[in-house]
């Protein structure tokens, strides 16, 4: 055995220590708990609702719970009368808040239907006349003859689409007209208005006239339609949203974005509701918002509610869910065709199914224009329209939904006639024909290559920046597995190639650019990185499929079968007749595992474009809703924070 070693001098009675701070002993595994944040009593956003509740600070969430159930079974007990009038005072306090791209609705809670207001604003300002007119010239030229044409990739998606509506009229036995566009083309141009005498018409709009050069800054809403432009050419149109987003194209600043939002906003409240600015306070809202939200959307509209309206409180809820609760449906497949945008979300008990959420950026308005320029191709006979101009704009809307239609006894040579109202030209009446112009409109939703795409988002992230994760520095708006999948599947191959090719020179420098950074999409496996895109234009039955087979997790199952027999159709884009018996037959021709395939009408009658709104108006009845209210106090202390706690079914992520 070898001797035991000696130690040195040096070492000898020296006692050296690493570092001069406390040196933290090692946890002991075995007996390691915590119970950090996982009672509700840790939480500020909790603590403070069960203080508000009981008056107490001392007070637990448990308790306030054992409570309210108790005061739940007293009042089950007395027929619940009590608080029916609860009910009906806070319904009268509440101010139920749906914006959309073209129309604003808002009113309160106890009514039964929202005023509407047309998103749009006419402010007095400096104007060039060259930004103002939008003739279909300006988005077509002119051949040697004189006549419309269009660019070769419109010609291409509208034979195709004349060559689907063959084949269908076909397959129903419906012979085509001989040489009718033709017959149709040679009577339009031969047409000419009957210029009717102002007192002869009882439908004369009254135009606004401004006294002593009295003219307001700001004209909002539906008087702005009725402004002659051409006599008063210092106003300008504004539009606040545009596909679904901010429109950051036309303005300059984003205060004078929100000026705008905070005028019509103003104008709703005082005007319309008859409720004044210094009650509001007293009062609530409930702000619906898009199922795939932009979050500096939401935050800055709320930032709008708290600080510029002073609300009270409010809540926020997702556009289907509103929409199931407005229709009286538990699950359900919620299509809302709108003005600029089109959502496909699934609905189950009462929770958006986060991966099912798709927003498409098209909707009724490439429809009306779809339909004007097929009308310009068979020389429209009112060849001065322009689009620019809103009593323009709503003679083609009117039109569109006079006369569009999927059926197919409208696959004749019609003799139509419309009367066109103009501040300088008075009112004319128009005859025209058409032959297959109503029913290739409509079309347009399953072949959306067709629209003008290619100014959507334009300037988008101009006045605002992108959202970013503040750990990973990412962005961070809300993502949903249908809606990625679709915008990996209908990229071009060559785009694909130019963005890998830029990629590659992204990272081959020296020094990697942080702000060309790609972002990384998982689609459940690993997947090539990806820049930012978020223009989604796809066919309308194919993103139904998808947003379904994403809510099933790929399992056409029992769940599958309910929601493919409960697709509700909503929103004021696709009020054609004949469009759900259409929509139901390509969907069946593409699922033809999937027996009852159903699209449902909007129940009892009502309008298909405020069942989101009398959605919203059921939410404030729910007892749970009084979790989500949202405090101006909490907000100025948590921001967006806390949306994570106070969001039914929590879908505010980050």
């Amino acid at each position: 055995m070898a001797p035991k070693r000696k130690q040195s001098d040096t070492e000898e009675g020296i006692d050296f220590k690493f570092t001069q701070f406390q040196i933290v002993p090692p946890i002991n595994q075995k007996n390691f708990y915590t119970d950090y944040l996982k009672r509700d009593d840790q939480m500020y956003i909790w603590r403070d609702t069960a203080s508000a509740k009981d008056g107490e600070p001392d007070t637990t969430v448990g308790d306030v719970k054992q409570e309210e159930s108790k005061k739940v079974a007293e009042e089950e007990e007395d027929g619940m009368e009590e608080n029916t009038q609860e009910g009906k005072q806070r319904d009268a306090k509440t101010v139920v808040i749906h914006v959309g791209s073209q129309n604003l609705r808002i009113g309160l809670a106890s009514d039964n239907s929202p005023k509407t207001v047309p998103m749009v604003i006419a402010r007095k300002m400096n104007v060039d006349p060259e930004h103002r007119h939008l003739q279909l010239s300006k988005i077509c030229k002119k051949n040697k003859d004189g006549n419309l044409q269009f660019d070769e990739e419109f010609e291409n998606n509208l034979k195709m689409l004349q060559t689907e509506l063959k084949a269908r009229l076909k397959a129903k036995k419906n012979r085509p007209v001989p040489n009718g566009t033709a017959l149709v083309n040679n009577f339009n141009k031969i047409s000419k208005p009957e210029v009717i005498p102002s007192h002869e018409d009882p439908l004369k709009p009254d135009w606004i006239q401004f006294e002593n050069n009295k003219r307001p800054d700001v004209i909002i809403g539906e008087e702005a339609s009725l402004l002659p432009v051409k006599e008063y050419p210092e106003y300008r149109f504004f539009h606040p949203l545009k596909d679904g987003i901010f429109n950051e194209n036309d303005y300059e600043s984003s205060q004078q974005l929100f000026s705008d939002i905070y005028e019509i906003l103003k104008y709703s409240i005082s005007d319309l509701l008859q409720i004044p600015l210094s009650q509001l306070p007293q009062y609530s809202s409930v702000f619906i918002v898009p199922d795939l939200y932009d979050r500096i959307y939401v935050e800055r509209f709320l930032d709008l509610l708290f600080y510029d309206l002073q609300f009270g409180k409010n809540a926020i809820v997702q556009e289907s869910l509103c929409t199931s609760f407005g229709a009286g449906m538990s699950s359900a497949c919620v299509v809302d065709v709108g003005a600029e945008k089109t959502a496909v979300s699934c609905v189950e008990e009462g929770i958006v199914i986060p991966n099912s959420r798709i927003n498409m950026k098209y909707g009724g308005d490439d429809i009306t224009l779809l339909f004007a320029k097929l009308l310009a191709k068979s020389h429209f006979p009112y060849r001065e329209i322009d689009l620019s101009l809103p009593y323009d704009w709503n003679l083609m809307q009117s039109l569109k939904e006079k006369y569009c239609g999927i059926s197919q006894g409208t696959y004749n040579i019609q003799l139509n006639d419309f009367h066109s109202r103009t501040p300088d030209g008075g009112t004319k009446k128009y005859s025209f024909k058409v032959l297959d112009e109503t029913i290739l409109s409509p079309f347009g939703y399953f072949r959306p290559d067709i629209f003008e795409n290619g100014e959507k988002l334009k300037d988008r992230y101009k006045l605002f920046p992108v959202p970013v994760d503040v750990y990973e520095n990412q962005p961070n708006n809300p993502e949903s597995l249908a809606h990625t999948t679709l915008l990996q599947i209908s990229a071009p191959l060559a785009s694909k190639e130019e963005e890998s090719k830029s990629i590659v020179e992204d990272y081959e420098g020296d020094e990697p650019n942080e702000n060309k950074r790609p972002r990384v999409i998982h689609l459940g496996s690993l997947a090539s990185p990806e820049k930012i895109k978020e223009k989604l234009v796809y066919p309308l039955d194919d993103a139904i499929n998808q947003s379904i087979f994403s809510a099933c997790e790929g399992n056409l199952g029992d769940q599958a079968k309910n929601l493919y027999s409960s697709i509700l159709v909503v929103g004021g884009g696709a009020l054609f007749p004949g469009f759900s018996h259409l929509l139901e037959e390509r969907l069946q021709s593409k699922r033809a595992n999937i027996s009852n395939i159903a699209v449902l009408p909007p129940p009892r009658g009502l309008d298909a474009q405020i069942i989101a709104w009398k959605g919203g108006c059921i939410y404030n009845r729910l007892r749970i809703v009084s979790e989500f209210w949202i405090k101006a106090s909490d907000w100025k202390t948590l921001g967006s924070r806390v949306l994570q706690y106070k969001t039914l079914g929590y879908f505010w992520t980050g």
